[in-house]
C-alpha cells in the first residue's frame, strides 16, 4: 500500500472516529431533552392552576389581541406551561439549555420559538418577534438568559413598542416550591401544587420605538413584574 493510501485510509478512521463521538454527543442531547421534557411534563400536568386576570388583559389572554408577554426567568416554567392555548411564539436562548427549553415548548403548540440573547442572535430574533406580534403573542423572559436575575432588559418594551401592541407581565406563588441551583435560582411549583398566576398591563404610554429607554423605565418595568410576582 502507498504512502497516499496509508494517508487516506488514516484519515478515514479519523473521521469515523469524529462522527461516532459526535453520534454519542447528539444522543445524549437528545436523551436529556426526553428525559427533561418527560419530567415536565408529568410534573405540570399535576399542577392547579387559577389566573388573576385584570380586565385590560382578558382579549389578550383569550387570543383576541396579540402583546408581548414578559416574566422572570426564575419563574417561566409554570407560565410556559399556563400560556401554551394561546400557540404563542417565543424567544429563548441559543444555548444548549435553550434547545432543551425550545423542544419542549414545541411540544406544548407553540408558534415559531426564535432563538437570541442579548449577547448572542438577540437582535435577529427580536426582529422576527416583531413581524409574529401582528399574528400572535410573544413570550420572554427580560432577564434572561443570564441575568442580572429581576433585573429587566430592553427586549420586551422595545418588541411591544416596534410593534404598537400591549405589554402584559406575568408571575405567579404557590406555597410548596422547587427550588434549583441556577444562576437565578429557577423555581417550579412542586407536584399537585395550587399555583395562581396574576398578570397586569404594563403602561408603555408616553413611550416610542424611536426614543432610547432609560435606566428608570426599565426598572419602572422591573417593578411591574415583581409586583405580579409576589416579590
Amino acid at each position: 500500500m502507498s504512502v497516499a493510501e496509508d494517508a487516506a485510509r488514516d484519515a478515514a478512521e479519523v473521521d469515523a472516529t469524529r462522527n461516532d463521538a459526535t453520534d454519542i454527543r447528539v444522543s445524549g442531547r437528545s436523551a436529556k431533552a426526553r428525559a427533561v421534557h418527560l419530567v415536565l411534563g408529568a410534573a405540570a400536568a399535576t399542577w392547579r392552576i387559577s389566573e388573576e386576570i385584570p380586565s385590560d388583559c382578558k382579549g389578550i389572554l383569550r387570543g383576541e389581541s396579540t402583546a408581548v408577554i414578559a416574566f422572570w426567568h426564575f419563574q417561566m416554567l409554570p407560565l410556559w406551561y399556563a400560556l401554551r392555548g394561546l400557540h404563542p411564539s417565543a424567544i429563548v436562548s441559543p444555548s444548549a439549555d435553550g434547545g432543551v427549553l425550545a423542544g419542549w415548548l414545541g411540544s406544548l403548540g407553540y408558534g415559531p420559538v426564535l432563538r437570541g440573547s442579548s449577547s448572542r442572535g438577540g437582535g435577529e430574533a427580536l426582529a422576527a418577534a416583531v413581524k409574529l406580534l401582528a399574528d400572535r403573542s410573544v413570550l420572554l423572559t427580560p432577564d434572561g438568559p443570564r441575568g442580572p436575575s429581576r433585573q429587566a432588559k430592553a427586549g420586551a418594551l422595545v418588541a411591544a413598542l416596534r410593534a404598537g401592541v400591549p405589554l402584559v407581565v406575568a408571575g405567579w406563588s404557590a406555597r410548596r416550591v422547587i427550588r434549583f441551583g441556577s444562576w437565578d435560582r429557577m423555581e417550579a411549583p412542586a407536584p399537585f401544587s395550587r399555583v395562581r398566576i396574576r398578570y397586569a398591563l404594563f403602561d408603555h404610554t408616553g413611550l416610542s420605538a424611536e426614543q432610547r429607554l432609560t435606566p428608570e423605565d426599565l426598572a419602572r418595568l422591573s417593578m411591574a413584574i415583581d409586583a405580579v410576582s409576589g416579590r
